[in-house]
């Protein structure tokens, strides 16, 4: 099992902008016990996602609902998966998920960059569940 994390800022910035359904295919649906979103599924294989190429060699990317993309660099020998991005894919509007990963590439190429802020021993999945759902415009 990997351990995945989300770089600060996808929490902060991403993940509260998303649309519920593609929340609901990247974290599972809180709704649906038997849901599993596209984080448990990197969990057990990182390698599910593209590769890609260029300035992003060495990340990877997996498809979201719709045209979302979930950007992330897996470092195997850490075991530890960091999501770097989750956007929506516009082209070559500055808002692309691409445009602005390739302008965070030099900062989040270490595996330090997805430290967890929780006990360091806590098991992988502890620290994968403090991972705060954005609440939904419905659920208030």
């Amino acid at each position: 099992m990997f351990d995945v994390q989300f770089a600060p800022r996808v929490v902060e910035e991403d993940l509260p902008q998303l649309p519920a359904d593609v929340l609901d295919d990247l974290l599972g649906d809180p709704d649906d016990p038997d849901s599993r979103g596209k984080v448990e599924l990197l969990r057990t294989n990182p390698e599910i996602g593209s590769h890609l190429g260029k300035q992003l060699h060495g990340f990877q990317r997996l498809t979201l609902s719709g045209r979302y993309r979930c950007i992330y660099k897996a470092f195997i020998e850490r075991r530890l998966v960091g999501i770097v991005l989750v956007g929506i894919r516009r082209g070559a509007h500055r808002t692309d998920v691409y445009v602005r990963a390739k302008s965070m590439i030099a900062r989040l190429s270490d595996a330090s960059a997805f430290e967890s802020k929780t006990d360091p021993g806590s098991p992988p999945g502890e620290r994968q569940r403090a991972i705060p759902r954005p609440r939904r415009p419905d659920s208030e």
